[in-house]
């Protein structure tokens, strides 16, 4: 569980870095940062789902 909350976190920042370069007009960055938290918010999907009780 831990791991896939410092995904999450790592994910909201990298989100915030995107927003901030999206304000700012900088399709790089936002872009690249974007993808980055997409991929990361996934990963602490995947390891959370695999690792976390669902209650089955």
């Amino acid at each position: 569980m831990r791991t896939s909350l410092i995904f999450g976190i790592v994910a909201v920042v990298f989100g915030a870095v995107a927003l901030g370069g999206a304000l700012s007009s900088s399709p790089i960055v936002s872009g690249g940062f974007g993808l980055a938290a997409g991929v990361m918010g996934l990963a602490a999907g995947i390891i959370n789902g695999k690792d976390g009780d669902n209650g089955d």
